[in-house]
């Protein structure tokens, strides 16, 4: 994947994030009455710098490298009981994983100082 795919699929999912997000915090607000660019949004824009876009490339820059040797080294068994599933069941599957991680990536930045 060159660097420019790589750029334009993270600006997409950013636009589809925002899309999907902005209408729920406008719908559901958890404070109301809260601007969109409220006092701290600096510090939100480089948290959002940090874990979206520089933490997602750090993973999918190394995938996208090893994608050869990753195809070798899983199973095929595995990977075709996967892909034998229907497509709903891999979308919950991947909500409950991507869940599980995010929730221990943030587990351990409360708890390790350099995180």
């Amino acid at each position: 994947m060159t660097l420019y795919a790589l750029a334009l699929t993270t600006g997409l999912s950013f636009l589809f994030l925002c899309l999907v997000f902005r209408p729920l915090e406008w719908a559901f607000p958890a404070r109301p009455g809260q601007r969109f660019f409220r006092p701290a949004w600096w510090t939100d824009l480089c948290f959002l710098l940090g874990q979206y876009l520089i933490w997602n490339g750090l993973v999918f820059w190394p995938l996208a490298q090893f994608a050869g040797w990753i195809d070798g080294v899983m199973p095929t068994g595995f990977r075709a009981g996967v892909a034998s599933q229907p497509w709903w069941a891999q979308a919950i599957e991947v909500v409950l994983l991507s869940d599980l991680c995010v929730y221990w990536g943030h587990r351990l930045q409360h708890n390790v100082g350099f995180l």
